[in-house]
């Protein structure tokens, strides 16, 4: 629960199908645009899942519901969603301020934002390994009030900028989301207000991920 600016987490707290063991080391977190130093390093959380497996989480990741099981389960259950009531609560907003941010968010994102299925291999020793699959969802604006509200509307992704196509262009700003646990969440929460169009092609990335998770 949080106290203070520190969350605390405590061995047997479960997040999901997991379980925290302890805290592990902390784990240094790359530049964003709230963080444009790095920010310092970001808390990590051993946790073992239903199956015995054991892994390291951002708690970050665990708070937000990005992270409920390990890769294996986690890609072969239905995604467990944190409650709005909830996410009101670890932001400090009530449920109706969280309602409408959302709300604007994905109004934002049906405009701007688009759905895209990445798919790559590594190549080692023995030839090409195996096809990983990421689900994509990505939206860039110039300005960067909008950028920094939509990120603190959903509050998982990364938020990077400014970037610049060369001298004269407008510097604009972009917010990415390319993790598998993630990509469910983000889903659930914009879908009720996306149009047809984006809803369809959200589902058809959400589809691939389900058929490459079932192939592995």
């Amino acid at each position: 629960m949080p106290t203070g600016f520190r969350t605390v987490v405590n061995e047997g707290d479960m997040f999901g199908k997991l379980t925290v063991l302890h805290e592990a080391p902390s784990r240094h977190c790359r530049p964003t645009i709230d963080r444009p130093n790095g920010g310092g390093r970001r808390r990590m959380i051993r946790c073992r899942c239903e199956c015995g497996r054991e892994s390291n989480y951002y708690l970050g990741n665990l708070i937000s519901g990005a992270s409920t099981a390990c890769r294996s389960c986690g890609w072969r259950q239905r995604w467990i969603q944190p409650s709005l009531e909830d996410r009101a609560i670890l932001m400090g907003r009530t449920i109706q301020e969280l309602q409408l941010e959302i709300a604007w968010a994905a109004g934002l994102f049906e405009g701007e934002g688009t759905f895209t299925v990445h798919k790559s291999s590594r190549t080692g020793q023995n030839g090409p390994g195996k096809v990983s699959t990421r689900p994509r969802a990505a939206l860039a604006t110039t300005d960067e009030d909008v950028a920094v509200r939509f990120y603190r509307a959903v509050e998982l992704g990364k938020l990077t900028g400014p970037y610049t196509n060369g001298p004269g262009r407008k510097p604009y700003w972009v917010w990415a989301l390319a993790n598998n646990g993630e990509f469910p969440v983000f889903l659930a929460l914009v879908e009720p207000w996306l149009g047809q169009r984006r809803r369809v092609r959200a589902q058809e990335v959400l589809q691939h991920l389900r058929e490459w998770a079932n192939e592995t």
